[in-house]
């Protein structure tokens, strides 16, 4: 075990300060097994202000609880509360840091599908919007009416068209409706024109 401390503390010192913290604490936590109290508080508190220095809250973390730790050890209770109350607090903002992401991802997440859900309400109001248009253009294809006023002989009942040619009247339907012409002859003039049948 004394070779092992003995080999991390030679490690310590060719290493920068971001790789000397879990060093610190490995440290720290054989020197607590061995009962060397004082040692392990000097390397907790150097792992603790390297933490510091780094702004890493994770490793913060950490080095309050082996500090808290090894003061209960040693029955030093008032600083132990100190180390717990730090180590609460950071944890704490870690809690709400986290929960502060977790909220804006979610937020995030909530308005792309919300804008989805829109994108594709839309897109359905489009396409029905696009189909009634369809119907409504076939109806109006399908509906040919006569307009204005139509010239006609009263003789020979025939009509002047648009182009200035007179045209029988079933022609004249035929062309400008979708309506075809049929001859039938009414009771009134089937009497006039046949009166024996």
């Amino acid at each position: 075990m004394k070779e092992k401390i003995k080999s991390l503390k030679n490690k310590l010192s060719s290493l920068k300060d971001n790789n000397k913290i879990p060093i610190l604490f490995e440290l720290s936590e054989l020197l607590c097994s061995q009962q060397e109290y004082q040692q392990a508080l000097e390397y907790s508190q150097q792992a603790l202000a390297l933490a510091k220095k780094l702004r890493d809250r994770e490793l913060m973390l950490k080095s309050y609880d082996l500090l808290y730790k090894i003061d209960k050890s040693q029955n030093n209770f008032q600083q132990a509360r100190k180390n717990l109350n730090s180590y609460l607090k950071i944890y704490e903002k870690i809690y709400e840091q986290d929960n502060r992401k977790i909220l804006k991802n979610l937020e995030k997440q909530y308005k792309l599908e919300d804008r989805e859900r829109d994108a594709e309400i839309s897109k359905l109001k489009n396409e029905k919007l696009e189909k009634i248009n369809t119907e409504v253009q076939k109806a109006i294809d399908q509906v040919n009416t006569l307009t204005g006023l139509l010239p006609i002989c009263p003789q020979c009942k025939k009509i002047k068209d648009s182009k200035g040619f007179w045209k029988e009247v079933d022609d004249y339907i035929s062309e400008h409706s979708d309506s075809e012409v049929s001859h039938g002859i009414c009771p009134e003039c089937a009497k006039k024109y046949f009166p024996d049948e």
